[in-house]
């Protein structure tokens, strides 16, 4: 599994399992087969196409937006929307 620290500028598509423990400034696209494992920030929004999955223990400043996909919320976003399965984790803080 790769890990990703430091800052991106732009758009970051991922394509295999992935560790982030660093900031996206901008939007984070998780396509089908690819694990995220958020830790850090996304300062967009999270697109988690079907097949993908995202666990999110950082924090995702827009929209985490499941197509499909498998998503998992522990730490802090904007808000959940889409279809397929997402769990919001009791603790977990969900802004709208």
């Amino acid at each position: 599994m790769e890990e990703i620290t430091g800052r991106i500028t732009g758009q970051l598509t991922i394509t295999h399992d992935v560790i982030l423990r660093g900031t996206v400034q901008g939007d984070a696209w998780v396509t089908g087969g690819a694990t995220l494992t958020l830790y850090g920030l996304v300062a967009g929004d999270l697109h988690v196409d079907e097949g993908g999955c995202a666990i999110v223990r950082g924090t995702v400043s827009g929209a985490v937006i499941n197509k499909g996909g498998r998503v998992q919320v522990f730490g802090t976003v904007g808000e959940v929307t889409g279809f397929g399965s997402t769990h919001v984790d009791e603790y977990a803080r969900v802004i709208r």
